[in-house]
């Protein structure tokens, strides 16, 4: 983090949240006298945009951070996975 401090900046992202539509088909079910119809949906995603903070120097950052973490758990558990 202090050899590559984050960089932070607003920028514009796309992104996704899903909502039920109905498909215009329905099921129905009929009980004695009483039939029932139910709406048959679907998922759909849906794009929108927002404003988010990101750190523009993360990419860079990450692979240090992994290789810095790798090497001392190599150091110490002989693996860079630091299993025992």
């Amino acid at each position: 983090m202090l050899k590559i401090p984050p960089v932070f900046r607003h920028e514009v992202v796309t992104k996704y949240r899903n909502e039920e539509h109905p498909t215009g088909q329905s099921t129905c079910t009929t009980a004695g006298s009483v039939t029932n119809c139910q709406q048959i949906m679907k998922t759909v995603s849906i794009p929108y945009t927002e404003v988010e903070t990101v750190d523009i120097r993360k990419p860079q950052r990450s692979p240090q951070i992994e290789s810095c973490a790798a090497r001392a758990c190599s150091a110490k558990f002989g693996n860079s996975a630091c299993e025992t």
